[in-house]
């Protein structure tokens, strides 16, 4: 339960805000899953591919492409990796070697080719690649402003978390995975927190207030800020002693690949890395990937907690439902959070759906 409600508290203050990226290059590939037909070449030419089957030929020229617009979306993924073991256990991962990426010169036909792709008996799934957004936060301050802990205008309305922090302020045995725009492992109230991961993060502005901030750095201070330091007047964190795991995976034109293999590294790292933070959302609003949910699923499977945000763009009516947004979409295996306010209402941005686990500050 203990660790529940520490993966709980980290999507308390998170809420999203959609940042139309560019179309990149990653909008213009197709993912596949062959099951036969289609292989990697032995290293070091691992990232080119070998196809077997005519079926996939033929359909590759009737719009245009070659087997040179196929190349590995997991060229390092080594297939022995599809069996771990954990806590004694033998767990099975998808075989991402079997996954390729279909590059197209625009994306007119890609509907198309999907439909093509599915309707062979040699392909397990087939579905667009694209780009992901962050869960936008403004830029935060001193803890006197992090009402979500402390609310003063309707006391109580908060995560009670000096009472918390009274009987426990954390583990530093716990690895906390920022599943995000990157973290700046350098900032000062987060340096000393970092253990892994990936280095550079993405900078934002805010389509409001036109204020500059890191996204990732931001729901990593959230989380896990140094805490309780009288020469730093930066926030708190909810956990003052757990570690940081930063994963570079949004807005960097990873794609679903890039994304999925930042799940799967941060839950390889160390049994200690027990919650995982999705503060992001696909592109287009509810785009569906098999790719992704298979790293949530391999979480699952491992014992980690995924908390992912409900998002922020309501539409309608205060009770009305909104269309799933993905990951958070996947509802099972998965904490789904939404927002409240400081009015202790139901955030007025805050998506609403029947999958919805918890709503916080």
């Amino acid at each position: 339960m203990k660790l529940i409600l520490k993966a709980i508290g980290l999507l308390l203050l998170f809420t999203i805000q959609s940042n139309i990226f560019a179309q990149s290059t990653s909008e213009k590939r197709v993912l596949v899953y062959f099951k036969t037909g289609v292989q990697r070449n032995a290293p070091p030419n691992q990232n080119t591919v070998t196809i077997t089957s005519s079926n996939v030929t033929q359909i590759l020229n009737n719009y245009g492409l070659h087997s040179t617009n196929v190349t590995s979306a997991f060229p390092n993924f080594n297939e022995a990796d599809t069996i771990t073991s954990e806590i004694g256990e033998d767990s099975r991962q998808m075989n991402y070697a079997k996954v390729f990426a279909i590059s197209l010169p625009d994306t007119s036909f890609k509907s198309s080719l999907i439909s093509s792709l599915q309707s062979l008996s040699e392909v397990l799934y087939a579905e667009s690649d694209g780009n992901d957004t962050t869960d936008i936060i403004p830029a935060d301050g001193q803890f006197a402003q992090q009402w979500n802990m402390r609310n003063t205008l309707v006391p109580g309305a908060d995560i009670h978390a000096e009472h918390a922090w009274d009987i426990f302020t954390g583990n530093a045995n716990s690895i906390i995975a920022i599943i995000d725009a990157g973290v700046d492992i350098n900032h000062n109230d987060l340096a000393a927190k970092i253990n892994g991961g990936d280095n550079g993060f993405l900078i934002q502005t805010d389509p409001i207030t036109g204020i500059q901030f890191s996204h990732g750095s931001h729901v990593a201070g959230i989380a896990a800020a140094v805490t309780n330091n009288n020469n730093n007047n930066g926030v708190a964190g909810v956990d003052w002693q757990a570690r940081i795991q930063p994963r570079y995976v949004i807005g960097n034109n990873t794609g679903d690949a890039g994304i999925t293999q930042g799940i799967n590294a941060a839950i390889n790292f160390s049994q200690n890395v027990w919650t995982l933070n999705n503060s992001w959302e696909t592109l287009p609003h509810g785009r569906y990937s098999v790719t992704i949910r298979s790293a949530f699923a391999n979480a699952y499977r491992n014992n980690r907690v995924s908390c992912i945000a409900m998002g922020n763009n309501h539409v309608g009516a205060d009770d009305a439902d909104d269309p799933a947004n993905f990951p958070v979409g996947i509802n099972s295996g998965i904490i789904a959070v939404g927002a409240t306010d400081r009015n202790d209402g139901v955030a007025f941005f805050s998506n609403r759906g029947q999958h919805i686990d918890v709503s916080a500050p």
